[in-house]
Order: C-alpha cells, then sequence, then structure tokens
C-alpha cells in the first residue's frame, strides 16, 4: 500500500524503482512510461527506498527501446567514501529515530523528529544551487540543506519510524514569486497531513519556537503551496495542527487579546498563535501589536523590551517579551 493514489501501472513503475533502490543499481528496467512521470516517481520512490539516502533527486536519464525503458539514476558523490558516508549519517539517523521511539505514539515522534530538523539543522541560503545541498543525505553531511535536501531526509527517517511519508513537489508562494518547492505529506489512522518543515526551519531565525507548518490541511498549505500531483491525498483535518493542538488558535480579535491577557499575567515570555479570523475580522503585525499594546494596560504591566514576527501567508504571529 503506498501513501499516494496512483493509476495501477504508476504503482507499478514505483515499486520497481523502490526495489532497484533497495538494491543499490543505478540502471533500472521499465516499462514504457512518461519521463516526466518517471522523474516524479522517482523522487518518490528516493523518499520510501531503505537506501534512498544514497541518490541523487531530480535527475534522470531515460534511453527508451521498442518494448522498455532504462532509468539511469546517480548515487550521491559522497556516497564514493563509503565509510565517511555511513559515519557522517547514520549513526545520526540512529540516534533521531531511538529518541522518536521513545515517544508514547505517532503524532510524538513525528513532532520528536520534526523539532529534531528544526533545532539542528539550517536552510542554506547563500549556495542554494550547490546540488550537494539537495541531496537526502545532506542534512546529515553538512548540517544544511534546501527543500528537497530536507524533505527526503524527513521522510526516509520518518518511514523508518514506522510511519507513512512522502514528499510533495510544487511551488512556494511566500515570495512575490512562485519557487518550485517540496514538502512532505504523511498518513495518521487514515488521515493526511501536510508538513513544510523546510520553511519551519527557515523562519526560526526570527527567534520563535512555535510551528507553523506542522500537521497542517489543505486549506493552510494551500495558503502559501501551490501543487497539481493528483497522488497526493486530500488533507482535510486540522485537529493535530500544532496551534490547534496547543490552544493557540484565535478566531478573533477579543480572543487573541484573551490569550495575551493571559499569557501577560503568567508572564510567559514567548506568545505564539494562529489567526483563523471569522466574520472579515483581520490581522496583521500593525492590529496585533495594537492588541498587545491594550493588554498590557488592562493587566497593567510592564516590559523591556519586546521582539515580535507575523507570518501572512501562515496567519501565525509571534511575540517575545522582556519583563
Amino acid at each position: 500500500m503506498s501513501i499516494y493514489k496512483f493509476s495501477s501501472q504508476e504503482y507499478n513503475v514505483y515499486n520497481k524503482i523502490i526495489n532497484a533502490l533497495d538494491n543499490k543499481l543505478t540502471q533500472i528496467s521499465l516499462p514504457i512510461f512518461s519521463t516526466d512521470k518517471i522523474l516524479n516517481l522517482y523522487d518518490k520512490a528516493i523518499s520510501k527506498s531503505k537506501n534512498g539516502i544514497l541518490y541523487v533527486p531530480g535527475k534522470i536519464k531515460v534511453i527508451k527501446k521498442i518494448s522498455y525503458m532504462i532509468l539511469f539514476v546517480n548515487t550521491c558523490p559522497e556516497y564514493e567514501k563509503r565509510v565517511t558516508f555511513y559515519s557522517g549519517t547514520e549513526f545520526e539517523i540512529q540516534d533521531i529515530i531511538s529518541s522518536a521511539m521513545k515517544e508514547a505514539d505517532n503524532v510524538g515522534r513525528l513532532m520528536n523528529v520534526y523539532k529534531y530538523f528544526v533545532d539542528n539543522f539550517e536552510y542554506e541560503e547563500v549556495d542554494a544551487e550547490n546540488k550537494k545541498f539537495h541531496y537526502p543525505a545532506s542534512p546529515f553531511l553538512y548540517k544544511r540543506a534546501v527543500c528537497d535536501g530536507f524533505s527526503l531526509a524527513f521522510s526516509y527517517v520518518i518511514n523508518r519510524v514506522g510511519i507513512e511519508c512522502g514528499v510533495v513537489s510544487g511551488y512556494g508562494t511566500k515570495e512575490s514569486y512562485n519557487s518550485e518547492h517540496m514538502w512532505n505529506i504523511v498518513r495518521l489512522n487514515g488521515k493526511y497531513y501536510h508538513l513544510d518543515v523546510t520553511w519551519d526551519i527557515s523562519t526560526k531565525s526570527t527567534g520563535s519556537r512555535f510551528l507553523d507548518y506542522f500537521l497542517i490541511d489543505d486549506a493552510l498549505a494551500m495558503r502559501d503551496h501551490i501543487w497539481k500531483d493528483n497522488a497526493i491525498e486530500n488533507c482535510n483535518d486540522l485537529s493535530l495542527e500544532y496551534y490547534m493542538r496547543e490552544k493557540l488558535v484565535c478566531r478573533n480579535h477579543l480572543d487573541v487579546f484573551k490569550l495575551f491577557i493571559n499569557k501577560i499575567t503568567l508572564r510567559e515570555p514567548e506568545i505564539g498563535f494562529r489567526y483563523l479570523g471569522l466574520n472579515g475580522d483581520g490581522m496583521n503585525t500593525d492590529v496585533m501589536l495594537n492588541i498587545l499594546k491594550d493588554a498590557f494596560e488592562k493587566c497593567r504591566n510592564t516590559y523591556s523590551n519586546v521582539s515580535y514576527g507575523y507570518n501572512d501567508t501562515a496567519s501565525t504571529g509571534y511575540i517575545k517579551i522582556d519583563y
């Protein structure tokens, strides 16, 4: 069974590629199939194969014969030094899995691995075009990567934890233009969820400890993600989303005000929330800061410094307070 909605032909090709990668092959005989679809299935197979971490995503060569085709793929250059490669990846991966398996349930295990990625890896901004940051091995070898490296590495670990996880290829729309992007999808108790560990890694520089893209549904994902992959299941459940589980979802300005009052009264140094406004109530940085000012006046509390951020596309706010 696959996490994807495949046709029987797609499923057959996908399994053949997985079996080949499991056996560390670089030449794969396949039935005649669309080259574009082969590339998409190959990346998905990397995220599932027990040896997927060895391979270079997004790059294939296909030679078509009369009744079949040969798919040529590559292992990453770092794999040529076997001892260095495995010592640089496998020990850390085993530690991550061991830590995750101590959690009571699959949501806890997912959160454990997700937080490990956010806390221990960095997004590569300066040299993002360098291929070495696009491999599933990149986070472990270099402690930094870009979206495909992170997504493939995350799914590789999560599948070994025993949770079905795959990748979604599409576009990110956080900037003023659409850029190619990859993130994850998981299945928990028969339901599907998006995760974007890359964007939670790339925004941690704000100082926020909150997770904007953990177990979100299609509606939230569509705010800054685009995908047209028919193999991706619908994600319609929001009950496991980070802010929902932490009771940090606000649906109007009064909810935000009450949350701020509660946190300030407890003198908590960090406040985070997701705003899912009803009745046309809007939220932005200015509105958030005005509500915060009113909350401080209501509490008759003082502070020495406030830092903050508001993610417009994810509708999440973060405030750090020095009392």
